[in-house]
């Protein structure tokens, strides 16, 4: 008898301390791992955003062609008019097969020359490269750019091709997509009397 209580006695505390243990175990037992915390990435402030944005400049072509000043002491002009300038706003282009010669017509008329009658006028851009093909960008006209890219002008009227000697600038501000566009400014390069100015917007042949 006493035998037998001394084992039920000792089961007893055996499974006790079973219980304690597997309740008390490793302090990770039963709880889900927590995963690490992370801080959202902020957002760029907007001057990150600009300072990191590659900067472009917007070139757009003039809006028509128009011939703002045109002045020559040249009496063959004088003899042929009076020229309606601000009716000079056709205009056309032609490009040579290796690419280094441009050349631009304005007037009121855009015909050969030999047709143009009292009135009429057309103004001759023509616009050199010498060893690369003819690109946007400014080419100067004078005595000074002999040998160099460079633009020449001339004026026909009447049964009248007029040579004038211009000094100033012809910019071409786009060349692509069967289209040209561009500005001039022009002053006499020898003499006062001569002025040339103006846009052109022209579809462009081969």
């Amino acid at each position: 008898m006493r035998v037998s209580n001394f084992v039920a006695v000792w089961a007893f505390a055996v499974t006790a301390a079973c219980s304690a243990s597997n309740s008390t175990g490793s302090p990770s037992a039963g709880k889900a791992s927590a995963s690490p915390e992370t801080s959202p990435r902020p957002a760029p402030s907007a001057e990150t955003t600009a300072a990191t944005k590659p900067e472009t400049t917007s070139v757009e072509c003039p809006a028509v062609t128009k011939v703002t000043a045109l002045e020559t002491t040249v009496q063959g002009w004088a003899t042929t008019g009076p020229h309606d300038v601000a009716g000079f706003t056709l205009s056309s282009a032609t490009l040579d097969k290796e690419g280094k010669k441009l050349t631009i017509r304005i007037g009121n008329k855009l015909v050969p020359l030999g047709q143009l009658v009292k009135g009429d006028g057309i103004v001759e851009i023509t616009i050199r490269e010498q060893d690369k093909p003819i690109a946007p960008g400014v080419y100067r006209s004078g005595s000074a750019t002999f040998g160099k890219a460079h633009a020449d002008t001339s004026l026909y009227a009447e049964k009248q091709a007029i040579g004038w000697a211009l000094e100033g600038s012809v910019k071409l501000v786009k060349m692509s997509d069967g289209k040209v566009c561009g500005t001039f400014d022009m002053k006499g390069e020898f003499e006062d009397g001569h002025k040339l100015q103006g846009a052109f917007v022209a579809d462009l042949a081969n």
